[in-house]
């Protein structure tokens, strides 16, 4: 008598991914993303992993559609979530009034408790040297990354515009 044959079953994953697009290109480079993550969808063989995108609000858009760079809705979907997928927030169209794109991304920093952000810095290939605003011979086997710190200083300092300020004529930010 032989043993049976025991078969592999597949675990079965369901991710919840918030989708804060925000504004310009940043709803272009979240659209291309949910296009990898449904392929990694498709194409995952030792696991059945869904992905439950939730579409909210940020920056710009969130402001033009509710008068807030970051609504309740997005911030408690982003807490509540597996996972966030951020475009990228602002663009001339707001200007620099009180209510401003980046404060959403202000925001979401801090109540995420986000640290920093990780910016590498290479060419993925070579090809792609002659593409660099310098020389290729000065890029060639760039490979570093910045750490950005993102919770206090500069971030979180004060401000005061220009039409704000008692003279009219002053700006500053620290």
């Amino acid at each position: 008598m032989s043993q049976p044959e025991l078969k592999k079953s597949k675990t079965s994953v369901t991710k919840t991914i918030t989708l804060l697009p925000g504004d310009h290109v940043g709803t272009e480079i979240v659209n291309e993303a949910v296009k990898v993550l449904k392929a990694i969808e498709a194409n995952t063989p030792h696991q059945d992993i869904k992905f439950d995108f939730k579409n909210h609000l940020i920056g710009g858009a969130a402001i033009d559609a509710t008068g807030s760079p970051l609504p309740d809705d997005s911030l408690t979907a982003a807490k509540s979530s597996d996972a966030v997928l951020l475009g990228a927030v602002g663009g001339p169209k707001w200007g620099t009034g009180s209510v401003r794109p980046e404060q959403g991304l202000l925001k979401i920093r801090k109540e995420l408790n986000l640290y920093a952000n990780l910016r590498p810095c290479n060419f993925t290939s070579d090809s792609l040297l002659e593409l660099s605003p310098l020389k290729s011979e000065i890029v060639r086997g760039t490979d570093f990354t910045v750490v950005r710190e993102l919770v206090g200083g500069i971030y979180f300092g004060e401000r005061e515009e220009q039409e704000d300020s008692e003279d009219k004529e002053s700006a500053w930010d620290t």
